[in-house]
């Protein structure tokens, strides 16, 4: 059985210190050119997130860059504002009248603008034209379709419907905004359409 000398022990210490210097020059290298983007990301955004979190325990005032230890003060009044509350419904019910909507029109818009049909080219235009069209562009559009004498109410004129300013209908007002919503991202659809795409006789 071979026994490694003094000569070979001595290289392999030598190539070993050789690869430990290069692999900490390496992850040395590393580091520094990750501390930019952590010092960033620590000054812009991390320490805002803790800052805002540590003031919904103080009673704070901006302007003389005070505040109060005060607990769980603030929530314990959060969880009797009736206010509080009807924020909490409206979320809900916007979440379940809007996500669900939407998927099923993505689901819905992929198939009609991936399938072999006539007028695929129309339902490709309309498809895209929510996506290109600027939020506040889309804002005022709906504010003349949902305005007193706008479309909306012109349409239901016809079948004598009384005309009213829908953002300005307490109840009409979060459905209205729904519907702006739903119509806007009508673009989520483009995953299930990129993916139908690949599949055989659903492709156009």
């Amino acid at each position: 059985m071979m026994q490694t000398g003094p000569v070979q022990q001595n290289v392999f210490v030598r190539v070993y210190k050789r690869l430990s210097s290069e692999r900490m020059g390496e992850f040395l290298t590393g580091y520094v050119m990750l501390m930019p983007a952590v010092l960033l990301l620590a000054i812009f955004f991390f320490y805002p997130i803790l800052f805002v979190f540590s003031l919904a325990f103080q009673d704070y005032n901006l302007l003389r860059n005070e505040g109060i230890w005060i607990g769980l003060d603030h929530f314990r009044r959060l969880l009797d504002d009736g206010v509080f509350h009807r924020s909490l419904y409206n979320t809900f019910f916007y979440v379940i009248g809007v996500v669900p909507v939407q998927t099923a029109m993505a689901v819905l818009l992929a198939l009609i603008v991936n399938a072999n049909i006539r007028g695929k080219t129309f339902f490709r235009a309309a498809y895209f034209i929510p996506s290109i069209t600027a939020s506040d562009v889309a804002s005022l559009i709906f504010l003349y379709i949902y305005s007193r004498n706008g479309m909306l109410n012109t349409f239901l004129g016809w079948f004598g419907v009384e005309p009213r300013v829908w953002f300005e209908d307490p109840a009409f007002a979060l459905p209205s905004i729904m519907v702006m919503n739903i119509w806007s991202c009508a673009s989520i659809s483009c995953p299930f359409r990129e993916n139908w795409r690949r599949r055989p006789g659903l492709t156009g």
